[in-house]
């Protein structure tokens, strides 16, 4: 598991509560423990992206994300392949990131807003589609704010999302 220094911590400008709580070189799932005992969901997805040390990671912890959400909008939308074919061309662009791929993948956004389109405000299916449609803005242009956004999205889709997210997490660190 990769050591988190506290330098490293301290580059992040963290409140002085949680640098207090940074007695040494922690173990990022250590210190994960500690974020999910103190803070709130968007906190600990913060800890989870930034503790990921290459764009493809975070890509990939991105499309997990995306693909979480796929049973809620298959339950309602059985024979619309979007989403799938969405999360796909994210897929192939993490394992061949060409501008081809890329092409691929931006040719789907307006698919995606669509897809966000067909659900009720405030239900979880809008919440599943808003995710994949997140998670293509944060493949086309890389943000922090939005690719934190795509996983509280994420996060709040199922009761055990964020356990989910954070397993994944898991095999990358």
């Amino acid at each position: 598991m990769k050591s988190i220094p506290k330098e490293w911590v301290e580059k992040w400008n963290p409140c002085a509560g949680g640098l207090a709580e940074w007695d040494g070189n922690f173990d990022a799932e250590h210190a994960l423990n500690i974020c999910l005992e103190k803070l709130s969901v968007y906190d600990v997805v913060w800890w989870v992206f930034h503790t990921l040390d290459n764009d493809i990671d975070r890509a990939r912890l991105i499309v997990f994300c995306a693909e979480i959400c796929l049973p809620i909008i298959n339950d309602t939308y059985k024979d619309d392949e979007t989403a799938m074919v969405i999360i796909n061309a994210m897929k192939s662009w993490i394992d061949d990131p060409t501008d081809k791929n890329f092409g691929i993948v931006s040719g789907c956004t307006s698919s995606s807003n669509a897809l966000v389109s067909k659900f009720p405000a405030r239900s979880k299916g809008r919440t599943a589609a808003r995710t994949i449609f997140l998670s293509i803005k944060s493949i086309l242009k890389p943000s922090m704010k939005i690719s934190l956004h795509t996983i509280e999205s994420a996060a709040k889709v199922y009761e055990s999302a964020l356990t989910d997210i954070i397993d994944y997490w898991k095999t990358l660190i």
